[in-house]
């Protein structure tokens, strides 16, 4: 089957397409994984649905990199399940260009990034890892379907863990095991977490009138600040409540300006670049500095 690369891709409406009941060209280890995973019946009833499918060299890729391979993938039916879920959207995708990235919640646990750069159209994980478009809609029986030459990835850990692991929140994961949130942070959720950044964080004390030190030992008042940045929820950028007001799980309100700034007090601010990093548990957001509750 002759497919054509699209220069763009847009959530929508698709023209319509002759059904067929075979597999495209590619990729052919779908014929053995659908049925193993119980998602055959899409082929009669996914006329509203997008498989992101990776090509045949993708899977092998990742299978290597998991130490797996293709007859132990399809041992597992739960796993594999879990797999494609990961790369069906609940909409069609129409050949539109891209003018600003857009999140495109999957059918499994993760939200995929869809953005345009010079080579094309591609496609960001909850692991940030990038994907490209190999090929313009094809058609599987009802479902659509494009090949992409990576195979998408859900979040892999927690909150807790991506605090911990990232250097330049070494301030704030102190200040989490210091007051205790820690134990919040490894739990199931899900949370919202705005993160301040190590040079705005060391600056705070100074803020305060505090030394470091004083503001590190106070477990109380660290307690009430950790916990204002932090709110119930799954919330990624574009589903905050911009033009309105928040509460954190603190009870402290935070205000999330129209313009995309979150205001506390005299300051305002916009996320940082590497926000809407997805974890099992959440969503972390990136702040250059604290928000501080009102009266802190």
């Amino acid at each position: 089957m002759t497919t054509a690369h699209r220069a763009g891709l847009l959530p929508g409406a698709s023209a319509a397409a002759q059904p067929r009941t075979e597999l495209p060209t590619a990729p052919a280890w779908l014929v053995s994984a659908m049925p193993r995973a119980g998602l055959q019946s899409l082929l009669s009833h996914g006329r509203s649905l997008t498989l992101l499918a990776p090509s045949d060299a993708a899977l092998r890729q990742h299978l290597s990199e998991q130490g797996l391979g293709m007859d132990a993938l399809l041992a597992e039916p739960q796993r594999l399940r879990a797999l494609l879920l990961e790369h069906l959207l609940p909409m069609p995708l129409s050949p539109e260009p891209v003018p600003q990235p857009l999140p495109l919640p999957s059918m499994g646990r993760g939200t995929l990034r869809l953005q345009a750069d010079a080579q094309g159209p591609c496609l960001l994980d909850a692991q940030g890892r990038l994907a490209r478009l190999l090929s313009g809609e094809l058609t599987w029986g009802e479902l659509r379907l494009h090949v992409i030459d990576r195979v998408l990835q859900a979040p892999q850990q927690g909150l807790l863990a991506q605090v911990q692991q990232t250097p330049s929140l070494s301030e704030f994961a102190e200040a989490v095991h210091r007051c205790g949130l820690d134990v919040v942070l490894r739990s199931s959720g899900p949370f919202t977490l705005l993160a301040p950044d190590d040079s705005g964080f060391k600056q705070l004390a100074a803020r305060l009138g505090l030394r470091r030190r004083e503001l590190m030992n106070d477990r109380e008042r660290l307690g009430q600040l950790v916990r204002h940045h932090l709110l119930g929820g799954r919330w990624l950028s574009h589903e905050l409540p911009w033009g309105a007001r928040m509460n954190s799980i603190e009870g402290s309100a935070i205000q999330f300006g129209a313009l995309g700034l979150l205001c506390c007090g005299d300051t305002a601010q916009p996320l940082q670049p590497g926000s809407d990093w997805q974890a099992v548990n959440g969503v972390l957001h990136r702040l250059a500095a604290p928000l501080l509750p009102d009266g802190f």
